[in-house]
């Protein structure tokens, strides 16, 4: 099918490679709301904000109105809270347990950003 697009650019649909949605202080929804009409199609969020406040339902809120949008957004899931061990109180915790459970969701598709990078280099999970 020809389509005359009378002058106008065409172009493929934005993905926005890493997003934390929680520092806009809005919703997925509200996110995706804000971000199609200037052609975001997809979306790769780390909710680690959430997990930090929440801890694991907190990201599987995330995860659940990810899979309800219109567009592609894709859930990491968070790898390190709190993100620095020993330095930092969060309101929440995650487990190793954690993390294996939620990488059984269906919109899970990775882990998020390590951002302990000592724990990485002493080889401590």
């Amino acid at each position: 099918k020809v389509v005359d697009a009378g002058g106008r650019y065409l172009v493929p649909g934005l993905c926005d490679a890493h997003m934390h949605v929680e520092s806009g202080m809005v919703t997925v929804t509200e996110f995706c709301r804000a971000v199609i009409p200037h052609g975001t199609t997809s979306m790769f969020i780390d909710p680690h904000e959430i997990a930090n406040v929440l801890g694991l339902p907190g990201v599987r809120l995330m995860h659940d109105e990810a899979v309800a949008m219109p567009i592609n957004v894709h859930v990491q899931m968070p790898s390190c809270v709190p993100s620095a061990p020993g330095l930092e109180h969060a309101g929440a915790e995650l487990t190793v347990a954690d993390v294996a459970e939620a990488m059984t969701w269906d919109n899970i598709i990775g882990l998020g950003e390590v951002m302990n990078f000592p724990g990485v280099a002493a080889n401590n999970p």
